[in-house]
């Protein structure tokens, strides 16, 4: 019996529960690394903006 293609890669009840945890980490972590970036930029834009006048 062939296998299914689409079967053999989405099994969620097969899936290693660790790679879930580690996959919704890096989903929670990623915006406020993105969200530190722009404060950064934007601390770092004002600090230019403060040192030109």
């Amino acid at each position: 019996m062939p296998v299914n293609p689409k079967k053999m890669f989405f099994l969620p009840e097969k899936q290693d529960p660790l790679d879930q945890i580690i996959k919704l980490s890096i989903e929670k972590i990623t915006p406020p690394i993105s969200l530190k970036k722009n404060i950064l930029k934007a601390i770092s834009d004002v600090e230019d903006n403060g040192s030109q006048k």
